[in-house]
């Protein structure tokens, strides 16, 4: 029997983050957020041109090797991940103790994509035998996916192809 590993409890913070409303086509103002006690930091925001790519299977075509973060009620699990997609956007995948298949498609536009997973059976998953959908994001050869099962549980990867 596989042991599932043991989570991280991760601080959380109340707090706020504001920024200027003005709205122009492609600019993001800076903004700025605030802790009860730890004072305020500020930051900047820029657009990332590459939302410009048009996303294609040929992009997400591939093995990707990386880290993914799954929350456990207030706690988070990392996982060394494998992920392969094929060139007609179905995918398979393997964590350190679980198994998946899915698919990922292509938006219209925006260099985004629509992926969609199912976990295999075992105690080595977070969610055995759930579904997932959410969105992933390419930059150059990296992808950046987010999924969340039903019961709005989330998990978080990361990959280099």
């Amino acid at each position: 029997m596989r042991r599932r590993r043991t989570p991280r409890r991760l601080g959380t913070y109340a707090g706020s983050v504001g920024g200027a409303a003005v709205r122009r086509h492609r600019q993001r103002p800076p903004g700025d957020d605030s802790y009860p006690g730890d004072g305020k930091s500020e930051f900047s925001r820029s657009y990332d041109t590459s939302y410009d790519t048009a996303p294609t299977l040929a992009a997400v075509t591939g093995t990707f090797k990386g880290t993914s973060a799954t929350n456990i009620g207030a706690n988070v699990a990392l996982d060394n991940v494998t992920l392969t997609a094929d060139a007609a956007g179905n995918i398979t995948g393997t964590g350190t103790h679980c198994t998946f298949t899915g698919t990922i498609k292509p938006r219209a536009k925006g260099n985004v994509y629509d992926v969609g997973l199912t976990f295999g059976p075992g105690d080595g998953c977070a969610y055995p035998n759930a579904s997932a959908t959410g969105l992933g994001v390419m930059t150059g050869n990296v992808i950046h996916a987010f999924v969340q099962t039903p019961s709005k549980s989330g998990v978080l990867f990361v990959g280099t192809k």
